[in-house]
């Protein structure tokens, strides 16, 4: 049976698969599936394990179509010997087997007897099903998979695949406090959506995105929990590259893939609208003082992200008075410069300069703006561009003796260029005079 058979009257969504109600299914026993009233009854033949396809995910199925009302049989995957595809809870198939697959695991197998508004209805499927046919599906579920790359440089290197879907739209971001729980599995070679050997049983979790050491959680379940929504239970397959430090409290080692189940119960999310007036500029200065922390462990990305979030509370001067906007001013000023230096211990140079770019416009002479805007433009080789602001640092702080150093550097670069340019062009007048000469003998 094709795609183009299984024309789904009435459609379904996600309202359909939401709120799940787990259910037990015995063994030869016909039951009714949860919320279809009475139209939808499911028997297990065969068990399955692990866990159910979530709304989204693309199985692979088996299956024999019969008419409940004499056991003609009308198609069947397994006469043509080819399994049939087909994403979950999307409409591509009758409201029977997006609800009833929905409730089946790996490998089982069993009969869903679908009444006509779970099938094809009063218009039937001439000519093989008649209008208002029930219909008899054995129906086994070989496998199943929805996998998202997650990752930040989306190369897959931090692959999600949804358990139980969660609800809602929103999802946890940088500072969200979150409430979860995580379980650390191997990952088995065949590379199937089964589990490995448990490395760390479920265990809760409570911590807040962005605000851990690196060596203290994996970077990659945080930023894999960026993609959960509240309620969602799924496996995240973390490759080796992705693994940077040893995890001594997960049984983690740099380097070893693993995957973590992960259930997100809840969290909340830091909202700049949510504060008002100097609140904005106490919660600026709160980020910028904790990105000072990371700054001095050398934590260079944790540092640039907590000076960005601190800049992003007072970036705006709307709604703030003339003694709220003076403090908002004055935190903007060294946590820009802060920031520039972050960005040039990363050799970002390019933001170093717009970061101390935006601090001139605030205070055109401040030197450690000049100076760091100055050492950026040297280190990307635009050491013209440097040495007027170094020149102008001088000049308002004589004594400084970083920007002395730098001067020094620049102004060493360019005589170098000076003794180039006049070798060059040294060379360049002495063969024209020389050519010069020899017209003159030839004339």
């Amino acid at each position: 049976m094709s795609d183009d058979d299984f024309d789904n009257e009435g459609g379904i969504g996600e309202e359909d698969f939401a709120p799940s109600i787990d259910v037990v299914y015995p063994l030869q026993e016909e039951t009714e599936v949860p919320q279809t009233n009475g139209k939808l009854f499911k028997t297990v033949t065969v068990e399955g394990t692990g866990a159910k396809p979530p709304v989204g995910a693309r199985v692979t199925v088996h299956y024999t179509g019969t008419l409940v009302s004499d056991g003609s049989k009308f198609d069947s995957s397994r006469d043509r010997n080819d399994t049939f595809e087909f994403v979950l809870g999307k409409g591509q198939v009758i409201k029977g087997w997006d609800k009833g697959v929905a409730t089946m695991r790996k490998g089982e197998r069993a009969i869903l007897r679908c009444e006509p508004e779970f099938a094809y209805g009063a218009a039937g499927s001439p000519p093989k099903i008649p209008a208002n046919a029930a219909l008899n599906f054995d129906v086994e579920l070989i496998s199943w998979s929805k996998r998202e790359d997650v990752s930040a440089a989306k190369d897959s290197s931090i692959e999600k695949s949804t358990r139980r879907e969660g609800q809602g739209w929103l999802k946890p971001d940088y500072e969200s406090a979150v409430q979860a729980t995580i379980s650390i599995v191997q990952v088995n070679e065949d590379e199937d959506e089964t589990d490995g050997a448990v490395l760390l049983g479920e265990t809760p979790l409570d911590f807040t995105i962005g605000d851990h050491p690196d060596g203290d959680f994996p970077e990659a379940i945080e930023q894999a929990l960026k993609s959960f929504k509240k309620g969602e239970t799924s496996a995240v397959d973390v490759g080796g590259i992705a693994v940077k430090h040893d995890y001594a409290p997960f049984g983690l080692k740099a380097g070893a893939p693993f995957r973590a189940i992960i259930t997100v119960k809840d969290f909340t999310k830091i909202s700049i609208y949510d504060y008002k007036g100097m609140d904005k500029v106490t919660e600026g200065l709160k980020r910028k003082d904790q990105g000072n922390a990371w700054f001095q462990q050398q934590n260079w990305s944790r540092a640039i992200r907590k000076y960005e979030r601190a800049l992003e509370f007072v970036e705006s001067d709307f709604g703030l008075d003339d003694e709220q906007k003076a403090a908002a001013k004055k935190l903007k000023i060294p946590t820009l410069t802060n920031l520039a230096q972050a960005l040039i211990n990363t050799g970002d140079y390019g933001k170093a300069i717009e970061k101390c770019d935006k601090c001139l416009a605030i205070d055109g002479a401040n030197v450690k703006a000049l100076f760091r805007r100055a050492k950026a433009n040297n280190a990307r080789g635009d050491w013209e561009l440097a040495k007027p602001d170094l020149v102008k640092a001088l000049q308002i702080d004589p004594a400084n003796g970083d920007v002395q150093r730098e001067l020094a550097a620049v102004q060493e670069k360019e005589r170098a260029q000076a003794q180039r340019d006049k070798a060059r062009y040294g060379n360049l007048f002495a063969k024209l005079a020389a050519m010069e000469e020899a017209e003159h003998r030839s004339a």
